[in-house]
């Protein structure tokens, strides 16, 4: 699927992807071969903005519009990243 411009309203196929389970506003999104999501969410302060991928395997990775980010591999394990301090 190429990538798309969309309106105010949930894009991903399907509610099995945990972070499309959020009711919020995207300004793209596309799926790969492997069934892999990506969703942009708008700019920030970080490179490439507020985004976050959901992994056919069940993980799932955000980045936020501060600059942290998480990480889940939807086996138990996680991690919070905090948001960069003075630009670091």
């Amino acid at each position: 699927m190429s990538r798309q411009v969309i309106g105010d309203y949930d894009p991903c196929p399907s509610s099995s992807y945990r972070p499309c389970n959020y009711n919020q506003t995207y300004q793209s999104y596309g799926i790969n071969g492997l069934g892999n999501v990506w969703c942009h969410r708008g700019g920030g302060i970080a490179p490439g903005g507020s985004f976050y991928y959901s992994n056919a395997d069940g993980s799932y990775f955000y980045q936020n519009s501060d600059g942290s980010r998480y990480y889940n591999n939807g086996n138990g394990y996680s991690r919070y990243y905090p948001p960069p301090q003075n630009g670091q």
